[in-house]
């Protein structure tokens, strides 16, 4: 008996190997155990294959040299006599050699037509030689092109051949169980077929996704009133679709490289990673959930669709659908792989055992608990002297700091999570969107800021106390963005013109609205109801409040940590390293560590180069969707008199269109106008104080500015894309938040 086999049948265990006979011929061999139609086929190893590049004495040699050498060698004498043996056996019958390399026909890569393949071979000669063939092919250009490409490293590919019996096909092609480029539903056939042949063949093709439970290419033959396959392999080419729904208002505007470092992770393990590993998703952490396009934040749109899954209807969030293109959440899963039902199952038990923020009391009371240790240790930090404390100290601060925003994140993602939900559920007790509006309306600490600013504007005052109150707020996220404390410009500008407006008169309508919400909602239903209702709206209301209350705090995080790296900054000019303080917010985080430590690259040219590029990308308008990158057209385009969205805070409100896509340039507050903008940060809401009418062209139901916007009773529509290209400057519009539409009443005078 052999000890080192050069020839595998297909039905033998070690057909199963990969690394014995490649993946084709793996999944083929996996595929005919399971009774699948795969005509009869043997491999010839990687054993073999080795043996053939050993006995050329090609191992080191550059891939041109070994591509010469190769072309002249034969199959060694023990390899030629075991598919020759093999071959006879079988009866000498035509047959299709195929190469099966490993690594070939998986989910990453899937090597489409860059190996030779050879069919109708008849003779132990030509077979012989086809297989010698296979093998020379991974030396060709394009397969080493394609192996640079994807990052494979050449030296390390082995390589399987099928031989296998031919199917005198009276009809042949491939077939795709979905879109190949989008990854939509329903099977693609080529060349098409119809009636029973299509039925015959769709079910074949459904059992073959089922078994794999992963979209497949198929490559098929017809013969004797029988479908055969002849190779199976994952879909690799459905390009990824991103969405900006997720960052459309934490973060606006592009980025700064610095600021998406110390934060982006952070968001990304807490609000993605964890929750897809809990669900027993494997492997979350490879995937890449986030990417930056024109220098704005994406969230890969099947992140989504594989956490909403498995929530059921019923539970389902809020404007969920916003997420989805064309608000569509169902869907193949492509990137990420759901782990065995009792291994998903297990996980899902354990992480409530280990976190028990799903108990909605306990998350509220957990929150209180932890704020107390949150402002205890930004006390700590902000009672560092920065210019007095050595490197190692601010260092230190930033630890401390980043630490608690990692904290603050694993409490945070349960507080949206509650408050999506919650009014979820609410809406669809209440059954009306415009009812549900009205009733989550109650006052938080923006709110409260935005009627202290009104109040100083009307009564007169001391700025000085507003800016020691609200001073940490900003316009973004991003630590890149100056604090009111360090800028108070915008603010000042609000309280130049805020007491011209009666603000209490629409917080007070907004109240109004929201009593009579509540009368006509409980009159249509029975006291057991009405007191189950009156307990949902409670907890509703508190969550929604919650989650603004903790960006509030965020934000007190993310100043102080702006000023630390700020002082970093400044002694990096001071060291030669820099040439102004803020363009430490051009440094990435590992760069801006490796300066700290002396070492790594002049920084100089790679900070002008990103203000350059940072400066393209604040012009550009990205898009909701893109797929690949290109952007994803959605529904129908907007345009004409009337521009579809979401209501987001009831009510109709007229005036002339103020167009500022940047909050931040507005020369002044706009007065009774319309404001149209992308989205508004709560640091940017004072602005709302002086506005009839609100027009976002992102954001949904509970971002931000839509809760301050019905809090100050200003009539609101979200999602309008591309508003404000499309509604001309000082267009006299109408706003109706009610039914989510904006009407161009009149062109600009």
């Amino acid at each position: 008996m052999r000890s080192v086999r050069y020839v595998v049948r297909f039905d033998e265990r070690d057909a199963l190997d990969a690394r014995l006979v490649g993946n084709k011929a793996k999944n083929l061999a996996e595929l005919a155990r399971r009774g699948f139609p795969v005509p009869r086929f043997f491999c010839v190893t990687t054993r073999a294959f080795r043996e053939f590049v050993k006995s050329a004495g090609v191992e080191g040699l550059p891939p041109e040299e070994a591509r010469e050498v190769l072309a002249s060698s034969p199959v060694p004498e023990p390899v030629a006599l075991e598919i020759a043996e093999e071959y006879r056996r079988w009866g000498g019958v035509a047959s299709a050699v195929r190469s099966s390399a490993t690594g070939e026909d998986s989910p990453e890569v899937s090597w489409a037509g860059q190996l030779d393949s050879f069919l109708g071979v008849e003779g132990q000669e030509a077979l012989l030689e086809a297989v010698r063939k296979c093998w020379c092919s991974l030396w060709k250009e394009n397969v080493l092109v394609y192996c640079r490409r994807k990052g494979i490293p050449h030296h390390e590919v082995s390589l399987g051949v099928i031989v296998q019996e031919m199917v005198r096909a009276e009809l042949s092609g491939v077939a795709f169980t979905a879109d190949p480029v989008t990854g939509g539903e329903g099977i693609i056939v080529e060349p098409e077929l119809e009636g029973k042949l299509r039925q015959e063949l769709t079910e074949l093709l459904r059992a073959i996704e089922a078994h794999y439970g992963f979209p497949q290419d198929v490559e098929w033959a017809y013969e004797g009133g029988r479908f055969y396959v002849l190779q199976a392999r994952p879909i690799t080419t459905v390009r990824p679709v991103w969405t900006r729904a997720f960052f459309d208002e934490r973060f606006p505007h592009p980025v700064s490289p610095l600021g998406w470092s110390v934060l982006g992770d952070l968001v990304r393990r807490r609000a993605f990673v964890d929750p897809l590993r809990y669900l027993g998703y494997e492997d979350p952490d490879e995937v890449e959930i986030f990417r930056l396009i024109r220098g704005r934040p994406y969230v890969l749109v099947e992140v989504f669709r594989a956490l909403y899954r498995h929530i059921p209807r019923v539970l389902a969030p809020y404007d969920w659908e916003r997420y989805f293109p064309g608000g569509r959440p169902e869907g193949r899963l492509y990137f990420l792989r759901p782990g065995p039902p009792l291994r998903r199952f297990l996980s899902l038990v354990l992480s409530f055992l280990r976190d028990h923020n799903w108990i909605l009391p306990l998350h509220y009371l957990n929150w209180r608990a932890f704020l107390r240790w949150y402002v205890e240790r930004l006390g700590e930090v902000r009672r560092l002297d920065l210019k007095e404390a050595s490197d190692r100290e601010l260092t230190g601060a930033i630890g401390k700091l980043r630490h608690m925003v990692d904290r603050f994140l694993r409490l945070h993602r349960w507080s949206i999570t509650w408050a999506e939900v919650l009014c979820g559920v609410l809406g669809r007790t209440v059954g009306d969107r415009s009812t549900l509006l009205s009733l989550i309306v109650s006052f938080d600490r923006t709110s409260r800021m935005n009627y202290a600013i009104w109040r100083l504007s009307k009564e007169g005052g001391s700025v000085g106390d507003l800016i020691r109150a609200y001073g940490h707020r900003a316009g973004s996220l991003d630590i890149s963005f100056p604090t009111w404390e360090e800028d108070p410009g915008f603010l000042l500008g609000v309280v130049e013109c805020a007491g011209d407006f009666d603000l209490e008169g629409r917080m007070r309508e907004a109240l109004r609205r929201r009593d009579e919400a509540l009368r006509a909602a409980s009159a249509r239903l029975g006291p057991p109801s009405r007191a189950l209702l009156r307990l949902l709206l409670s907890w509703t209301r508190r969550m929604v409040l919650l989650r603004e209350e903790q960006r509030f705090y965020w934000q007190m995080a993310m100043a102080e940590m702006r000023k630390v790296f700020l002082e970093f900054g400044r002694r990096f000019v001071e060291r030669g390293i820099l040439d102004g303080p803020e363009d430490i917010f051009f440094l990435r985080l590992e760069e801006f560590r490796r300066a700290l430590d002396g070492g790594g690259p002049d920084l100089r040219g790679k900070v002008a180069e990103r203000k350059r590029r940072k400066e393209e990308d604040e012009r550009v308008l990205p898009p909701q969707f893109v797929v690949g990158s290109a952007p994803l057209e959605v529904g129908p385009a907007q345009g004409g008199k009337v521009l579809k969205g979401m209501g987001i805070s009831p009510g109709r409100a007229e005036g002339r269109a103020w167009i500022a896509p940047d909050l931040r340039d507005i020369p002044r507050a706009p007065e009774g106008e319309v404001l149209v903008t992308t989205s508004v940060d709560p640091g940017l809401t004072p602005v709302l104080i002086t506005v009839s009418g609100l027009v976002l062209e992102t954001g949904g139901a509970l971002s931000h500015g839509a809760i301050v916007a019905r809090e100050l009773g200003v009539p609101a529509v979200a999602g309008v894309e591309g508003a404000s290209r499309l509604i001309p400057q000082g267009a006299r519009v109408a706003v109706d938040g009610d039914r989510g539409e904006v009407v161009l009443i009149e062109s600009p005078r």
